[in-house]
């Protein structure tokens, strides 16, 4: 469960007074929720409450609370809610470690010095899960936006958090690049609990999950 008690927060560079301003928000476990809005709405600041990058990484002033499963994210570090909170960023890029993409797959797992038994039970997995066969081995730099989007994808699923912050997973691609996108979205839906998506607009959002799943539509 996720619950966003009376947040105001503003970026200190920011112009305007303030990013979000009373925000209250509770998600229940197992909902699909999609959060719709214009571009600088505030729908990444809003992921950012949640995965707690909007207290570590960003300059800012921020009141009220927001708890994840009942643990208050100003109380915990940032690698203890990655165990909670998996997200995928606008840009994949930004999220990338390693060459490979069998290697950027596992690298979260043996990061966290997973057992390698496990590491390659998860992976094989991922792999038929998000239906990558044809990418294992290939350089990440040389994929297509929407082949690292899917990478991007399947290596928060391979930590199984419970809950996911997807933030713009089709933003600037074509609509046949968007495909291998959204089969990544049924897999995560299928794997975890509850799925916050950022969409750019609202037309893109149903489509972007399966109908057999409950969805939640939120203007911003």
């Amino acid at each position: 469960m996720i619950e966003i008690k009376n947040v105001d927060f503003f970026y200190e560079t920011a112009e305007s007074e303030s990013s979000l301003k009373n925000v209250s928000v509770t998600v229940p476990k197992g909902q699909v929720v999609l959060l719709c809005g214009e571009s600088g709405s505030g729908k990444t600041t809003f992921g950012r409450l949640i995965n707690g990058f909007i207290l570590c990484d960003y300059d800012g002033k921020m009141d009220g609370q927001v708890f994840v499963n009942k643990i208050s994210t100003a109380g915990i570090q940032l690698h203890e809610l990655a165990e909670t909170v998996g997200s995928v960023f606008q840009n994949p890029k930004s999220q990338f470690y390693t060459l490979l993409t069998d290697t950027e797959i596992v690298f979260a797992c043996e990061n966290i010095g997973m057992e390698k038994s496990e590491i390659f039970s998860r992976f094989e997995k991922t792999v038929q899960d998000f239906h990558m066969e044809k990418l294992l081995g290939k350089n990440v730099s040389q994929l297509s936006g929407g082949e690292k989007q899917k990478i991007a994808c399947a290596c928060v699923s391979m930590l199984e958090p419970p809950i996911f912050i997807l933030d713009e997973p089709t933003s600037n691609l074509a609509e046949t690049n968007g495909l291998p996108v959204n089969s990544s979205l049924i897999a995560i839906c299928r794997c975890s609990v509850d799925r916050i998506l950022l969409p750019p607009v609202v037309k893109q959002s149903r489509r972007l999950v399966p109908a057999a799943f409950p969805v939640i539509h939120w203007n911003i």
